[in-house]
């Protein structure tokens, strides 16, 4: 690992095509980042005193095989809200040799950005630098970023060599990371100033970060990017999944303080004699699950036991043990009669537990089931 002091300026300069991983989640900045970034570029302005301005740290690992090419680790959202802004600046000042230096690989006859998003944005992201036409897209968080700074731009009297003097005092610590060195662990490491990671994108970066780009591609487009669809990015849905399945897996307390170490001592666990889209698989399979039992989307019959059962108790605990039967069911080892038996005992279990204010034990109530379900069929009911 190599880290050195550098502009944010310099680091575009010199870098000739810079890959955003497909792991990586798409541009989130919200209008408080996006104007306070335009607001730190003018008070730099305004102070001509001041020699820096701390713009964050960039980690980067050069690739094996191009010298000149690197694959970002952390640090996208700035130097996308950076790229934007200088396609901006540069559009509305006709500059055109400083946009070809600093926005697009000088290795390639045709016009292509250096920045590369490895998703389905990077049409929409590439089209902005290259035409701003696509600049007054609908429903693009791109080209707002791009009318707000051309705005900003043309709204005051700076010229150009007063913003690139600003910017060149934006300050990052960029670090280049060798094949060697452990990018997950750098990256956790590291406080920041970009948008705070909640669970499901610790939990994303943690298994990506571990693979090759082949791998990366087949467990995004068949297992991760339906899981994301799934819970449409809802956090919270997403952790009392992820508490029930790791629970179910460990049997051990799992809560969201502690739920990204829980995945991880899990999942490394599992790496030991599985490969990675053997362990997503597994994961997207419970996933679905737990959709399914959330909305009641099975047979009537079934639906009308599972509604009863999640509105009496709706903990991660109960799904740990939901999962287990609902995939013995779905994997045809329990027919669909004894299935529906077992929700009606739990769900007679629950609320007697919950009458007498008992506490309830699923690893019991597991065994329990098992004997009434033996004697009930040896008698041939």
């Amino acid at each position: 690992m190599e880290t050195k002091r550098s502009s944010i300026l310099d680091f575009l300069s010199e870098k000739n095509i810079i890959e955003i991983p497909i792991w990586q989640r798409e541009f989130i900045w919200g209008e408080s980042q996006i104007v306070q970034l335009y607001e730190d570029i003018e008070s730099v302005m305004h102070t001509p005193t001041l020699s820096t301005h701390f713009f964050g740290f960039i980690i980067h690992q050069l690739s094996p095989t191009m010298f000149s090419n690197t694959k970002l680790i952390d640090g996208q959202q700035r130097l996308i809200a950076v790229s934007i802004f200088l396609c901006a600046l540069c559009n509305h000042f006709q500059a055109e040799g400083y946009k070809k230096a600093l926005l697009f690989t000088g290795h390639t006859p045709q016009k292509l950005a250096k920045i590369r998003c490895l998703n389905q944005f990077n049409d929409e992201y590439q089209n902005i630098l290259i035409n701003e036409d696509f600049a007054y897209m609908e429903n693009s968080s791109y080209s707002k970023l791009y009318r707000f700074f051309f705005d900003k731009i043309e709204s005051n009297t700076y010229v150009l060599e007063e913003y690139f003097n600003a910017l060149k005092k934006f300050e990052i610590i960029e670090v280049q990371l060798s094949e060697r060195d452990n990018a997950q662990l750098i990256y956790d490491s590291i406080n920041s100033t970009g948008v705070k990671l909640d669970n499901f994108e610790k939990i994303k970066n943690y298994v990506f970060m571990g693979l090759e780009d082949d791998e990366q591609f087949e467990l995004w487009e068949k297992y991760w990017k339906p899981l994301e669809q799934l819970f449409v990015l809802d956090e919270n849905l997403f952790n009392q999944f992820m508490i029930s399945y790791i629970s179910m897996q460990t049997e051990k307390g799992v809560s969201e303080s502690n739920l990204n170490i829980s995945f991880n001592k899990f999942y490394n666990y599992k790496r030991k004699y599985k490969k990675a889209n053997e362990i997503i698989s597994e994961l997207f399979k419970f996933a679905q699950y737990f959709i399914r039992i959330k909305n009641a989307d099975f047979t009537e019959e079934i639906s009308v036991e599972m509604e009863k059962i999640t509105a009496l108790y709706d903990r991660p605990e109960l799904y740990a043990f939901l999962f287990e039967i609902t995939d013995d069911f779905q994997s045809g080892l329990i027919p669909q009669k004894i299935y529906i038996d077992i929700l009606v005992n739990t769900y007679n279990y629950l609320k007697f537990a919950e009458e007498k204010k008992e506490k309830i034990n699923f690893s019991g109530l597991s065994k329990t089931i098992s004997r009434m379900l033996a004697q009930k069929y040896e008698q041939g009911n």
